[in-house]
């Protein structure tokens, strides 16, 4: 069980996640003593066993620790992907959730969407697999759905 209260671990997330970036680029972790200070803290909780045995633990990561552990990735790497992970995560479910809320909210936008996307995905069908293949320039030529992500 993780040593610090939730709220706790809500602040050290939150002091982490804003230094993540600088972090992954490779700036000296010097420069970030509160960042080290929360990782330090965020890595004494769970472990993989620990979070293996939770029933509520997503398909995706159960499936993330156990292939790291039949690579023999090491407790300390699991713990790293596992932040990697929350903190991406955190910022796609937020866009994520605003883009569908104002979806729902606005039926002329779920319309202009749907149009997009149904004129997009026509052009890519194939009858013989029934499937649609689309790539990240598509994505990014999508006028409706680039002023979702845009603002």
């Amino acid at each position: 069980m993780c040593p610090v209260g939730v709220r706790t671990v809500d602040k050290l997330t939150y002091c982490f996640r804003r230094y993540f970036n600088y972090l992954w680029l490779g700036f000296p972790m010097s420069l970030f003593p509160k960042a080290v200070a929360a990782l330090t803290e965020l890595l004494q909780c769970p472990n993989a066993g620990e979070l293996l045995a939770r029933p509520d633990l997503s398909h995706y990561l159960r499936r993330a620790i156990e292939f790291m552990q039949c690579n023999n990735q090491n407790e300390l790497e699991i713990k790293g992907h596992n932040l990697v992970y929350l903190h991406v995560n955190y910022n796609t479910f937020r866009m994520a959730f605003w883009a569908l809320s104002n979806l729902l909210e606005t039926p002329a936008a779920m319309e202009a969407m749907q149009r997009e996307l149904d004129e997009l995905l026509e052009t890519r069908y194939n009858p013989d697999t029934n499937t649609a293949s689309i790539d990240a320039v598509d994505l990014d030529s999508l006028k409706v759905l680039g002023m979702l992500q845009h603002n």
